[in-house]
């Protein structure tokens, strides 16, 4: 039961922490990301992507990218407009 109420708390603070971000009132900054990587689910090769990706700074945003993606390597971020 105590597993139970940390994994909820735990939950919880994670959806403050990436809640917090959107209700500041400062837009989120856009980057377009490239790189090599795979979905998360996927299983297999690597490939060629090329995506959005959205933060507070480019250390945010390649952090957000692991939402997504797993694998990530020659990563490429350039401030979107």
């Amino acid at each position: 039961m105590g597993g139970l109420v940390l994994v909820g708390f735990a939950a919880l603070a994670y959806f403050v922490f990436k809640s917090d971000k959107k209700l500041d009132g400062v837009a989120l900054k856009k980057y377009k990301a490239s790189f090599i990587g795979r979905k998360n689910d996927a299983i297999g090769k690597t490939y060629k992507i090329s995506t959005i990706v959205e933060g507070n700074n480019e250390n945010e945003a390649k952090l957000n990218l692991y939402d997504r993606y797993d694998l990530i390597t020659n990563l490429k971020l350039k401030k979107s407009k």
